[in-house]
């Protein structure tokens, strides 16, 4: 560790200050925080459709990448099927 610090010009006092601060920081954030359950935040609901839509839309999206994926490896490794010889359905 100390190859390290003297690459970086520092000692090792000036970690220990870091780590008192990083320390500290969080200290003072935790006492900042009010225990209990957190408040919900609402949302309009238009605004959730289109969130909710575009989720859709993306997974929908993921599923035909992983079909196309498997179909891609299933080519590479030779096991017949619909896909084979690299016909993939696009």
């Amino acid at each position: 560790m100390g190859e390290i610090l003297r690459k970086y010009g520092l000692y090792s006092s000036d970690l220990q200050n870091i780590q008192k601060m990083v320390k500290e920081g969080s200290l003072e954030r935790l006492r900042q925080s009010k225990p209990g359950k957190r408040k919900v935040t609402t949302i309009p609901l238009r605004e959730y459709e289109q969130l909710e839509s575009a989720l859709a839309r993306k997974e929908k999206a993921l599923a035909e990448i992983t079909v196309l994926f498997t179909a891609l490896k299933k080519s590479e490794l030779g096991i017949s099927g619909p896909f084979s010889r690299g016909r993939l359905p696009i």
